[in-house]
C-alpha cells in the first residue's frame, strides 16, 4: 500500500456524491441521470490509479475494477432502483449523509429493505456480543492468513505447468492442440476446487473479517451488520443455489438492478421466461466483464482473457439444470421414492453436477492467468 490514494478517494466521492443527490433530488430527476457519466469517469480513475495504491490481490481488485462496481452500485440506487429520499426527514444533514453513505457502502444491503434474502445467518442463528465477535474474527483471520500463505507459497513444478499449457482449457475442442490426459483432468479438478470452494473464498473472506474488526472495533458498525460472507457448502447442489446461497452476494444488488432495468425497460420484455433468462445472462455478462477487466490490468490481452466466456458459460448450465429438474419433477419414478431417499439422490447427483460444470468452465478463465 502506498500514499497514492486517488483510487479510494474516488470511490469515497462516488458514494458521497450519490448520498447528496439522493437527499437533494427527486427520484426521477434529470440531474441524477446527468451525473452517471461522471460516476463512470471516477470508476475509470480508480482503474487507472488503483495499481499505484496497492498490488495486494484482493485490494487490487477492490480499488481497480471496484471503481466500476461502485459506480454501477450508485447508479442503481440513483436511477434504476432509486432510493426513497423521504425517510429520516427529521434528522440532521450530517446524519442523513452518514446514513445514506453507510447504506451505499453496504454492498449486500445488510439491515435494509433491499437486503437479499439469501444472506447467511450468524452461527447458531445468534448475533454474538461485540467482544466475542471480534475475538472470533481475529482468530479466524490469523489461521486464514497462515493457510492462504502456505497455499500460495507452494512452488509449481514444470510438470504441473504443462497442465495449463496454451489451449488446454478447451479440453477436446479443436482449439486444444494437446492430447487430454488424466493429469489434465486432475489439474482441472484441483483448479476448480481452489477457485470456487477454497482459496477464492478464503482470500475474500479474510478481508471481510479484517474490515469487520476495524468497523465493529471502532464503533462505526454494529455486529449485526457483519453476517458471514459465504453460505453453506450444503447448498451447492445446483448452480442456482451455488450462486444464490453459497457465493458471496456483494455484487448481487447492482447486477440484478442493471440487468432488470435493461431487460424490462430498455428491451421492453414482459414478465416470463424470456425476461428471466435474459436478466440471468446479463448478470453473468457484467460479472464476466469485471473479471476480463481485472485480467487486462494483470497484463492479459483482451482477446486472450477467458473472463467473459467462462462466466457466460454458467448460463447454459443453469438452463440445462432447470430443464432437467422440470423433467425430473414431472416424471413418475421420483414419486415412488421416499422423501429422504429422493432428497439424498438429488443432492448427490447435484453436487457432482455442479462441480463437473464448474470444472468444465473454470480453466477457460484460470489458465490464461496461470500462464502469466
Amino acid at each position: 500500500i502506498t500514499w497514492d490514494v486517488r483510487a479510494p478517494l474516488c470511490m469515497a466521492f462516488q458514494s458521497l456524491l450519490t448520498a447528496v443527490l439522493i437527499w437533494t433530488t427527486p427520484k426521477h430527476s434529470m440531474i441524477r441521470w446527468a451525473t452517471l457519466p461522471f460516476l463512470m469517469y471516477l470508476g475509470y480513475i480508480c482503474t487507472a490509479t488503483g495499481p499505484n495504491f496497492t498490488l495486494q490481490t484482493t485490494l487490487f481488485m477492490c480499488f481497480t475494477v471496484g471503481g466500476y462496481i461502485n459506480a454501477l452500485h450508485c447508479i442503481n440506487f440513483l436511477c434504476l432502483s432509486p432510493l426513497d429520499h423521504k425517510h429520516h426527514e427529521e434528522h440532521s444533514w450530517v446524519y442523513k449523509l452518514y446514513f445514506t453513505t453507510a447504506a451505499l457502502w453496504s454492498l449486500r444491503g445488510v439491515g435494509t429493505a433491499w437486503q437479499p434474502k439469501s444472506i447467511p445467518q450468524f452461527p447458531a442463528g445468534q448475533i454474538p456480543g461485540r467482544a466475542a465477535f471480534i475475538r472470533r474474527q481475529v482468530i479466524l483471520i490469523f489461521f486464514t492468513y497462515c493457510l492462504v500463505d502456505w497455499i500460495t507459497s507452494q512452488k509449481q513444478t514444470p510438470e504441473a505447468a504443462v497442465s495449463w499449457a496454451e489451449g488446454k482449457e478447451w479440453l477436446w475442442l479443436a482449439r486444444n492442440p494437446h492430447k487430454v490426459t488424466a493429469q489434465d483432468l486432475v489439474a482441472r479438478a484441483l483448479a476448480t476446487f481452489m477457485s470456487w470452494f477454497l482459496l477464492g473464498r478464503l482470500m475474500l473472506e479474510m478481508w471481510h473479517r479484517i474490515f469487520s474488526v476495524i468497523f465493529v472495533g471502532s464503533g462505526i458498525s454494529e455486529v449485526r451488520q457483519w453476517p458471514p460472507l459465504w453460505g453453506s457448502y450444503s447448498d451447492c447442489f445446483t448452480l442456482r443455489r451455488y450462486f444464490n446461497k453459497f457465493w458471496h452476494q456483494c455484487n448481487r444488488i447492482h447486477l440484478q438492478g442493471v440487468a432488470s432495468f435493461t431487460g424490462r425497460d430498455l428491451l421492453g420484455l414482459g414478465p416470463g421466461i424470456l425476461r428471466r433468462y435474459t436478466i440471468t445472462t446479463l448478470v453473468f455478462a457484467i460479472s464476466g466483464l469485471y473479471h476480463r477487466l481485472v485480467d487486462n490490468l494483470m497484463g492479459i490481452d483482451w482477446h486472450k482473457s477467458g473472463g467473459l466466456t467462462a462466466f457466460l458459460l454458467i448460463v447454459p448450465g443453469i438452463l440445462l439444470e432447470d430443464f432437467v429438474q422440470t423433467c425430473w419433477n414431472r416424471a413418475a419414478a421420483p414419486k415412488r421414492l421416499s422423501a429422504k431417499t429422493r432428497s439424498l439422490l438429488e443432492r448427490i447427483v447435484g453436487y457432482l453436477w455442479v462441480f463437473s460444470w464448474l470444472m468444465l468452465v473454470t480453466p477457460i478463465y484460470n489458465y490464461p492467468i496461470m500462464r502469466i
